[in-house]
C-alpha cells in the first residue's frame, strides 16, 4: 500500500474510532442521568414504605448518597455546556492548523476539552459511590428490620398462654343400689305393718 492509501485507510479508521467515541460518550451521560434520577426515586421510596426516617439507621449513609446522585446528575448537566464549549474551541484550533499554517496548533488542548473529560470522571466517581452508600443502607436497615421482625415474632410465641377450654367436663353419676330379693320382702311386710297401726 503506498502512502497516500494508508493515510486514507488510517484517516477513514480515525473517523470510525471518533463516531464510537462519541456514541460511548452520549450513552454514558444518558446512564448516569436515568440511573441517578431511578436510584433517587427507589432509595425515596425504600424510606417511606419500608423503613420509617425515625427507625432508620446510618441515615447519614442516605443523605450522603442522595448527594452523591445530585452532583451526579448536575455534573453531567454542566459537562454538555462544557463540551460544546469543547467543540467551538476545537474547531478553532483546526481552523488555525489547517487553514492559517500552524504547525503548533496540532498539540494544543482547550481547556474546555480537559474540563470536559474530568466532569465525565467526576460524575462517574459520584454515581460509583452513591451506589456503593445506598447498598450499605439497605442492607444495614433490611437486615435490622428482619432481625427485629424475628426477635418479635419469638417475644410473641414465648408470651403466648395457652387457653384450657371452659366447657367443663360431665360429672361422673353416683351409683345405684342394688335391689335384693330378702329386702323387698321386708320391706314391704314393714310398710303393711305400718299401715295397720296407722288404723
Amino acid at each position: 500500500m503506498s502512502g497516500v492509501e494508508n493515510e486514507e485507510t488510517y484517516s477513514q479508521y480515525r473517523k470510525d474510532l471518533l463516531s464510537r467515541q462519541l456514541s460511548n460518550s452520549e450513552k454514558y451521560d444518558t446512564s448516569i442521568l436515568t440511573l441517578s434520577m431511578a436510584a433517587l426515586g427507589v432509595s425515596f421510596t425504600f424510606l417511606s414504605n419500608v423503613i420509617k426516617p425515625d427507625e432508620a439507621k446510618f441515615i447519614w449513609l442516605l443523605i450522603l448518597s442522595w448527594i452523591s446522585f445530585g452532583l451526579s446528575i448536575v455534573i453531567v448537566i454542566c459537562s454538555f455546556r462544557v463540551g460544546n464549549r469543547a467543540i467551538n474551541e476545537e474547531i478553532k484550533i483546526a481552523y488555525r492548523y489547517y487553514m492559517e499554517g500552524d504547525d503548533k496548533a496540532i498539540n494544543e488542548k482547550s481547556c474546555a476539552s480537559i474540563i470536559s473529560n474530568w466532569l465525565n470522571h467526576f460524575s462517574g466517581g459520584f454515581f460509583v459511590v452513591a451506589v456503593m452508600l445506598t447498598v450499605a443502607f439497605v442492607s444495614i436497615n433490611f437486615s435490622t428490620k428482619v432481625l427485629h421482625k424475628e426477635i418479635a415474632m419469638t417475644d410473641k410465641s414465648n408470651d403466648r398462654v395457652v387457653q384450657v377450654p371452659s366447657k367443663k367436663s360431665a360429672d361422673i353419676p353416683a351409683m345405684q343400689p342394688k335391689k335384693v330379693e330378702g329386702n323387698t320382702g321386708d320391706t314391704n311386710n314393714s310398710n303393711n305393718n305400718n299401715s295397720t297401726k296407722s288404723k
